[in-house]
C-alpha cells in the first residue's frame, strides 16, 4: 500500500455485443478514504481493475554515494532511509575511510546546492544527530584518510619564536593543507555555478520558458549569488595565502592543548604578552566562529580553565606587549651613515642619536641641523615645532645644543652647499686647450674660454655651436608636439581621400601622396633637437661684460669650427650643392651656381640660415634680399611652393618647426625635405 498511487485507478470494460474496450478512470483515494459514491462504480462481468504504483508517474527517490565505500553509485531510497542505511547498501566503508568527517551535498526546492557535514563514526553508531535522513538527489561523499585537505590543523599567530624560524619543508606541507581546503571549496562552488548555467541554457533551448518568465529570473539571481560566492572564495584564498606567511600551522594531535601548541611553536618571545591571548574556534560544520579568551601565563602553568584543549581549525593569537604599549621611536635623515628610524631611549640626546646612526658624513653641515618635534595638544591634535641646532656645538657636548630628545623627534642633518657637485662644460674645436672643464656657480662663458687658452688663429667665431641641455629638452618638446599635430592633420583625410577619388588615376595619386606623407613623418620623427643657443663670441677680454657673456650651466657644450670655405644651396634648385665661398657673392649669384630655381620653387619664401644659427628671409628683408652678401658657412634655402605640392598645402609651418629647434643645414639635406 505504501507505493500505491491513490490519485488514479482504471477499469477496463468489454462492452457487448461487440466487446469493444472501454476505459473508465476513478479516484482510488476518494473511494477508499472518502467513500465517494461517484468513484464506487458498479462492476460488470469481464471487468478488469488496474491499481498503479506511484512510481509509474514519477522517478523513485534516490541518493548517490562516492568515495571510500565498496560499491559506489546511485541507490533507491526507502522511507526514513539514513546515511548508515546507504553506506551499508553500498557494501560498507573501506579501510581508508576518514571517519571523523563526511558530507552530504543536497539540492533544495530552489535548486540551490548546500553542503551538510556529519561525523561518520557517530552516524554508523546510529546517533540520530549525525545519522541523517536522506532526501532525493542527495550525494554522500566519504573521504579518504589520506586526503591532505582532511588532516586536522591548528594555527598560531604572533609572538612565538618559530614564527620567524619556520621549518620550510614541514610548514610548506601543512600550509598546502589549508590552501587545498579552500581551493576544493572554491572548485565546488564553481562546479555548482556551471550546473546552474547549464540548467538555464537547457530550459531555454527546449523552449520550456522564455527569458521574461519568473523562473529564468530566479536562475539569473542564483547565478549572480553563485558568482558572488566564488569571488568571496577567491578573496578568502588570497587572504589565507597572505596570512600563512605571518603564522604557523601544526597537525592536531590527540589531547593537544594551548601549552602543547606553545611548545611546538618554540615558546614565547621576550615581547610576548602573557596576560591576554585569544582562541578563535571555527565549527567545521556551520563555519561559525567563537572567540575564547585565556590567560597565557596560567595556560603555561597547566591551569585547566586556561590550558584549553584544541580542536581542528582553532586559531590561537599570541599578542605582543607593544600592542598595549606604543613603540616609541626617533628618526634621523640626511648626512649620516645610517639614516632611519631608531627606538627611543630615555635621556637620549642629539649627540647620542648621531653616534647611534653611525656618525656624520664629511659633507655634514655642522653649523645648523633641524630638529622637528611632535607636540600633542590636549590629547586631540598634534602640532609640529621646528628648532635649529648647532651641530658642531652639540657634538662637543654643549648643553644648549646637545638637546635631550623626545619620542617621535626627527633630526635632519643638512649637506654643505654644493658639496663636491661636479658641474662641467665641454669645449672643443679651435681653442688652445679643448676639454671638459669643471666650473663654479656663477662662472661665465668668457672665463671658460680664457681657461681653455683662448681661440686658435683658425677659429671661426661666427660658426660657433653652443648647446644647452635645458634648451634641448624644451626644443624637443615643442618639436614633438608640432609633429603630433602635423601627423593628425595629414592622416585625418587619408582614408576619405582615396575612397572619394573619381578615377583610378586619382586614386593612385592619392595613395602616392599618402606614402609621401608617411615618409615625411618618419623622417621628422627621427629628427632630434640639438639644444642650440645662438651666441656672438669674441675674445675673452672683449666678451667680458657683454650681453653674450652668459652664465654657464651644467653639461653646456661649445664647438668652435675652422674657418669654412663654402656656401650651401639646397631646396628647390637644380643642383643642391656646396660652392666655394666668394666674398663678393650674394644670394642671387649662389642660386645661379646651383642652376637656378625649379618650377616648384617658392621665390617669396627663400631664406638664409647663417652659420651662427640665425635666419634671414626674403619676406623679412624685402627687395634687397637677393643682393645680400653671404658669409662663409651660410646656407641658402629655397623652399617648394606648397600650392604646387597638394599634400603640403596645409603644413606651411614645417620650415618654422625645423628652424625653431636650430636644425643644421646638413641634417635638412640628408632628410631630403628640400
Amino acid at each position: 500500500m505504501q507505493e500505491t498511487y491513490f490519485e488514479y485507478g482504471l477499469i477496463k470494460r468489454l462492452v457487448p455485443p461487440s466487446f469493444e474496450v472501454k476505459l473508465i478512470p476513478f479516484s482510488l483515494g476518494s473511494l477508499l478514504f472518502k467513500s465517494s459514491q461517484e468513484d464506487n462504480i458498479e462492476l460488470t462481468p469481464r471487468d478488469s481493475i488496474y491499481i498503479f504504483s506511484k512510481w509509474l508517474f514519477k522517478d523513485k527517490p534516490s541518493a548517490s554515494i562516492e568515495g571510500e565505500v565498496r560499491k559506489k553509485g546511485s541507490f533507491e531510497l526507502g522511507d526514513n532511509f539514513s546515511v548508515k542505511d546507504l553506506v551499508l547498501l553500498a557494501g560498507d566503508l573501506t579501510k581508508e575511510a576518514y571517519l571523523k568527517k563526511a558530507e552530504i551535498v543536497r539540492v533544495n526546492k530552489k535548486r540551490e546546492y548546500q553542503t551538510i557535514y556529519f561525523n561518520l563514526v557517530k552516524a554508523m553508531a546510529g546517533d540520530k544527530s549525525e545519522n541523517l535522513i536522506l532526501q532525493d538527489e542527495d550525494k554522500v561523499i566519504i573521504h579518504s584518510m589520506w586526503e591532505e585537505k582532511w588532516k586536522e590543523i591548528v594555527t598560531i599567530v604572533g609572538e612565538v619564536k618559530k614564527i620567524r624560524e619556520k621549518d620550510s619543508q614541514q610548514q610548506g606541507k601543512i600550509e598546502d593543507i589549508r590552501v587545498k581546503r579552500l581551493q576544493t571549496d572554491l572548485e565546488t562552488e564553481q562546479e555548482r555555478l556551471k550546473k546552474v548555467e547549464e540548467e538555464r541554457k537547457s530550459l531555454l533551448d527546449k523552449g520550456i520558458i522564455t527569458p521574461a518568465e519568473e523562473l529564468i529570473k530566479k536562475l539569473d539571481e542564483k547565478i549572480e549569488r553563485q558568482k558572488q560566492k566564488i569571488q568571496e572564495g577567491e578573496d578568502t584564498l588570497s587572504k589565507t595565502e597572505k596570512e600563512i606567511k605571518e603564522s604557523m600551522e601544526f597537525l592536531l594531535t590527540d589531547e593537544m592543548t594551548i601549552k602543547d601548541l606553545m611548545f611546538k611553536a618554540g615558546g614565547g618571545t621576550r615581547d610576548t604578552h602573557l596576560e591576554e591571548a585569544e582562541l578563535y574556534r571555527t565549527d567545521w560544520k556551520t563555519k561559525e566562529v567563537t572567540l575564547l579568551k585565556f590567560n597565557l601565563a596560567k595556560a603555561m602553568e597547566g591551569d585547566e580553565v586556561n590550558n584549553i584543549k584544541l580542536q581542528d581549525l582553532d586559531r590561537v593569537i599570541i599578542h605582543s606587549i607593544w600592542e598595549k604599549i606604543p613603540r616609541q621611536y626617533v628618526t634621523i635623515s640626511g648626512e649620516v651613515n645610517k639614516p632611519g628610524q631608531y627606538s627611543y631611549a630615555a635621556n637620549m640626546t642629539v649627540r647620542d642619536f648621531v653616534f647611534a646612526a653611525g656618525s656624520l658624513f664629511e659633507s655634514a653641515y655642522l653649523e645648523e641641523a633641524e630638529l622637528s618635534s611632535y607636540i600633542v595638544k590636549e590629547g586631540k591634535s598634534s602640532l609640529i615645532s621646528y628648532r635649529k641646532v648647532n651641530l658642531r656645538e652639540a657634538m662637543a657636548g654643549e648643553p644648549s645644543q646637545n638637546i635631550r630628545l623626545n619620542p617621535y623627534d626627527a633630526l635632519f642633518i643638512k649637506r654643505v652647499p654644493e658639496w663636491k657637485e661636479e658641474k662641467y662644460i665641454i669645449i672643443t674645436g679651435e681653442v688652445v686647450f679643448p676639454g671638459r672643464y669643471i666650473f663654479k656657480k656663477g662662472e661665465r662663458l668668457s672665463s671658460i674660454i680664457e681657461r681653455a687658452g683662448g681661440f686658435t688663429d683658425k677659429a671661426y667665431l661666427n660658426g660657433a655651436l653652443f648647446t644647452r641641455e635645458s634648451v634641448r629638452v624644451l626644443q624637443q618638446k615643442n618639436l614633438d608636439e608640432s609633429i603630433d599635430r602635423m601627423e593628425q592633420m595629414l592622416l585625418s583625410q587619408t582614408v576619405g581621400a582615396v575612397e572619394t577619388a573619381l578615377t583610378p588615376e586619382a586614386s593612385q595619386q592619392q595613395k602616392a601622396a599618402i606614402e609621401q606623407r608617411k615618409i615625411l613623418l618618419s623622417k621628422l620623427r627621427a629628427t632630434k633637437a640639438l639644444g642650440r643657443l645662438t651666441i656672438k663670441l669674441n675674445t675673452p677680454e672683449k666678451l667680458k661684460g657683454a650681453s653674450h657673456d652668459i652664465e654657464i650651466e651644467d653639461k653646456d657644450t661649445i664647438y668652435i669650427p675652422l674657418q669654412p670655405s663654402s656656401v650651401i644651396v639646397i631646396g628647390a634648385v637644380f643642383n643642391q650643392n656646396a660652392f666655394l665661398y666668394d666674398a663678393k657673392g650674394n644670394v642671387s649669384s649662389y642660386i645661379k651656381l646651383a642652376g637656378g630655381m625649379t618650377r616648384e620653387a617658392d621665390e617669396k619664401s627663400i631664406f638664409i640660415l647663417k652659420s651662427d644659427g640665425t635666419a634671414l628671409s626674403k619676406r623679412q628683408e624685402g627687395w634687397g634680399f637677393m643682393s645680400m652678401r653671404l658669409d662663409a658657412g651660410d646656407a641658402v634655402i629655397v623652399p617648394q611652393e606648397y600650392e604646387k605640392v597638394a599634400w603640403l598645402r596645409e603644413i606651411r609651418d614645417i620650415t618654422q618647426i625645423l628652424y625653431q629647434v636650430a636644425i643644421t643645414t646638413g641634417t635638412l639635406k640628408v632628410m631630403g625635405l628640400f
